[in-house]
């Protein structure tokens, strides 16, 4: 189990948005998808930020309007991506750390290609033989 890559339980085809996106749109999105996070993205496909449902959840206590404001005002700018071929270990390790529950997947590049979450891990390891 400990070889086990992040390729294996992440999500693929994460959403990811620009940062002008504006956040009254993007919750639409995340509700109709029944998604708890997207990736914001630059002209490269590299994550620069993170917009998760607990940052929604904060703009709404702090009184602001989703439908005036963009997710490059709103989102994670300290980002914490883990490469496909990192260990499962490795991402809970990071996970666990830094208190979060979704990290951007990339590749060798730094290109967004996934998501991990911590749903997708512990599911994974209730199927682990």
């Amino acid at each position: 189990m400990y070889d086990v890559t992040v390729a294996t339980p992440m999500t693929e085809g994460v959403l990811t948005v620009g940062s002008e996106e504006c956040t009254g749109d993007l919750v639409e999105a995340l509700v109709e998808l029944e998604i708890k996070s997207v990736v914001v993205t630059d002209d490269e496909n590299r994550p620069v930020g993170i917009l998760t449902s607990t940052d929604y959840l904060r703009m709404l206590d702090d009184g602001v309007d989703p439908h005036e404001t963009t997710v490059g005002e709103r989102m994670t700018r300290e980002v914490i991506t883990v490469r496909y071929d990192e260990t499962v270990q490795r991402a809970a390790t990071l996970m666990h750390d830094r208190g979060v529950s979704h990290l951007p997947v990339v590749d060798a590049d730094g290109r967004a290609i996934g998501i991990l979450s911590s749903t997708d891990l512990t599911a994974h390891l209730a199927n682990a033989d």
